[in-house]
């Protein structure tokens, strides 16, 4: 599988494409990450709605308003739904994943260990921040305007070959779920 038109797509220039929700949902939608329309089990087409209650800010709805008034999550039957497992240790702040994102939250309390008893642990991420602080002080701190600089720290990391970082993971995530 080929995408060309990732071959030569910075990281910088994709947080640029998708530095808001609609600019993200729009990108994701033009290349297969999310479904560019949805059908009602009534058999209706759905059409996407702005909505201050969804956690993307955007639903799909049915069209058939009289008789039916189902709405699924632009997420439904995407990657995003079917891979996307927040891990996360105890901090209370965490208890509103679900409720705030719509995924699965699964949790490790450090009181009893670095990983719990299912496997879920915070060690991988918690190793990227120290890199990327560190990196962050031999570069004697950041600006607000150079945070997405850790988006590109995190795929430099990752995957060495520049060239094939986002080729990569689109391939990847296409092939293993597809819309």
């Amino acid at each position: 599988m080929n995408f060309p038109a990732f071959n030569s797509l910075s990281s910088m220039e994709l947080t640029n494409a998708i530095n808001t929700k609609q600019k993200a949902v729009d990108w994701a939608m033009q290349h297969g990450l999310l479904s560019s329309g949805m059908t009602c089990v009534c058999g209706k087409v759905m059409r996407l709605y702005n909505s201050k209650k969804a956690a993307d800010e955007q639903i799909w709805r049915c069209t058939n308003h009289t008789a039916c008034s189902r709405t699924k999550s632009i997420r439904n039957g995407s990657f995003y739904e079917k891979c996307t497992t927040i891990w996360s240790d105890k901090w209370a702040a965490y208890a509103n994943i679900p409720r705030v994102t719509g995924l699965a939250h699964d949790t490790v309390n450090h009181r009893y260990g670095f990983v719990a008893p299912n496997g879920v642990h915070t060690n991988a991420i918690e190793n990227l921040w120290k890199c990327a602080k560190d990196k962050f002080k031999r570069m004697h701190g950041t600006c607000d305007d150079h945070v997405s600089s850790c988006l590109e720290f995190m795929w430099q990391r990752g995957i060495k070959d520049r060239d094939e970082r986002f080729q990569t993971a689109l391939e990847l995530i296409r092939t293993y779920y597809p819309v």
